[in-house]
């Protein structure tokens, strides 16, 4: 099932928010696709002439250009939106916090400046340390991300800090959408995890969501307009990285991978009930081994 299979029943009328989308990488792509199909006006960012046709092809408008950090070159018109979704990722390293920083905050100063209502951000489950609870949104607040204990990676510091800096920009307009591990047409976990061996913590719950439940959740905010906040996009059934992982090897018609003698239970479990119980979404792959089953 693909990210077009998503619909409503109506298209949108004109008078619908025009919708920017500043990255349009794997998730804001497939966002985007969407958003036009449903009727809105759609524009979006990429750093590579090539993809130029590619956006076009899926009904947003294009714009090239580079954020290091200002656009370069300048293009106000991608600006010109109600909404901003930003699907702009950190960088690996550590190094590479400061200049993502400053590229948010130039996002930000620009958004304002011409008027954008509402910002989206895809931030990540990463911001969340370790721990043996069932994890909520309130486990961080993006006001001040820092007070809690440090995460796992050093890029998803630089993601809580995005995150203080846009809702301090808008702090009654801004939603932070905190995406779990991404698979799905073109990110096949099996291509990641096939022949792997000694694979720790197989009992361990994952936080996977699918490509279409991420754009399920971008479209539902987009639509309900006076939702503000911060929402975990995490699949509400957790399968054990052994169940998954031997799926995902399975499906992609790899070699099983072998696990460490590790009978550790213990896990991170993010979940996603907010979304459902404000928002009404329901997810497509609630349960994520079953997105093989259906795409096999």
């Amino acid at each position: 099932m693909s990210t077009s299979d998503v619909r409503r029943e109506q298209p949108h009328s004109a008078e619908s928010p025009s919708v920017s989308i500043v990255g349009c990488g794997w998730v804001g792509l497939a966002a985007g696709r969407v958003l036009a199909q449903q009727g809105y006006t759609v524009c979006g960012s990429t750093t590579r002439p090539s993809q130029r046709s590619v956006l076009a092809d899926a009904g947003i408008e294009p714009f090239v250009t580079t954020f290091g950090p200002d656009p370069e070159p300048a293009v106000p018109d991608l600006f010109d939106s109600d909404v901003l979704i930003c699907t702009l990722p950190p960088g690996r390293s550590n190094a590479d916090e400061a200049p993502y920083l400053d590229q948010v905050a130039v996002l930000m100063a620009q958004a304002q400046a011409h008027g954008i209502e509402r910002v989206i951000y895809t931030s990540s489950t990463g911001v969340y340390p370790p721990t043996k609870v069932p994890v909520t949104e309130e486990a961080i607040d993006p006001r001040a991300p820092h007070g809690a204990a440090a995460p796992r990676r050093s890029t998803a510091e630089a993601v809580r800090s995005a995150e203080q800096i846009i809702v301090t920009a808008y702090p009654e307009r801004a939603v932070i959408l905190r995406l779990g591990g991404l698979f799905g047409p073109d990110r096949h976990p099996g291509r990641f995890i096939a022949g792997r061996t000694d694979v720790k913590r197989p009992e361990g719950p994952v936080n996977i969501v699918h490509q279409q439940d991420v754009v399920g959740a971008i479209q539902a905010v987009v639509e309900q307009e006076d939702v503000q906040g911060v929402f975990n996009v995490v699949a509400p059934k957790h399968p054990t990285r052994r169940a998954f992982y031997e799926a995902a090897a399975r499906d992609y018609g790899g070699d099983p991978p072998t696990f460490a003698g590790d009978s550790n239970t213990e896990g991170k479990r993010v979940v996603s009930t907010k979304l459902m119980d404000t928002l009404g979404y329901v997810f497509t792959y609630p349960d994520p081994t079953a997105a093989f089953r259906q795409e096999a």
